[in-house]
């Protein structure tokens, strides 16, 4: 038994498929945008914890609990 395949179409599903993933992507970003974060590179610590709340905590270098 001889099988074959037709790669136009299995080209076309493809094709299909990733502009479908594609739009359902764009779609859940449009509906749920992430928070800014802002970087500040004057942060005098080691450690920025941030809150289910957006408080954020800044461990200081000398703090024991600050990984060498």
């Amino acid at each position: 038994m001889e099988t074959n395949i037709n790669w136009l179409k299995v080209l076309a599903a493809v094709v299909i498929g990733l502009a479908a993933i594609a739009a359902l992507t764009y779609w859940q970003a449009q509906q749920n945008p992430l928070n800014d974060v802002d970087v500040d590179l004057g942060l005098q610590g080691c450690i920025v914890q941030f809150a289910p709340n957006g408080d954020m905590t800044v461990i200081p270098f000398n703090d024991p609990r600050c990984p060498k």
